[in-house]
């Protein structure tokens, strides 16, 4: 799988609305790394300090539920899950 950053994102949302979604302890450092380009899901989950597996993934369903992120998914014998 591979996550995309910024993808098409309505600029007509509230900031009530963009606040609900990006406004918790770990969207932040997780848009911020994914500012910088493609990652795994192993190498997001090692480069934001703290994180445990099942809140990167809630936090990451929820991103890709409203636009945020967008992400692939590799048919390959070893799943491969890249995230930008």
């Amino acid at each position: 799988m591979i996550y995309n950053s910024f993808t098409s994102w309505s600029t007509t949302n509230s900031l009530k609305e963009v606040l609900d979604i990006i406004g918790g302890k770990w969207a932040m450092p997780i848009v911020y790394r994914l500012s910088k380009g493609k990652m795994r899901f192993k190498e997001l989950e090692r480069s934001v300090e703290g994180i445990n597996t099942r809140m990167l993934v809630k936090e990451l369903k929820n991103m890709e539920i409203n636009g945020i992120i967008t992400r692939e998914i590799f048919a390959t014998v070893h799943q491969l899950l890249n995230i930008r």
